[in-house]
């Protein structure tokens, strides 16, 4: 059986947040196969090379919003680099 496992941020009930690995997929791996491909009696794996692309980490939504300032930050940053001259 192979796994892919996806790092998930969750909020602590002592306050912060942490990350926690969870299950997002899982596949035979002698053949790279998915649950549905094998019921469907494929031979080739079609789905598990779409969702390798798909997979990332899940940073926790609404909450503190921590995720929106450290991308405002970057792009502020960027902003700031444009402006020197090389």
């Amino acid at each position: 059986i192979g796994l892919l496992l996806r790092m998930e941020e969750y909020e602590k009930r002592a306050g912060g947040t942490a990350w926690r690995p969870t299950l997002a997929f899982s596949f035979q791996a002698e053949t790279e196969l998915m649950a549905s491909e094998i019921l469907s009696r494929k031979a080739t794996p079609e789905q598990l090379p779409r969702v390798l692309v798909t997979l990332a980490d899940k940073p926790l939504r609404g909450g503190s919003g921590n995720g929106f300032d450290a991308a405002n930050r970057a792009a502020a940053a960027a902003a700031e680099f444009d402006e020197i001259p090389y």
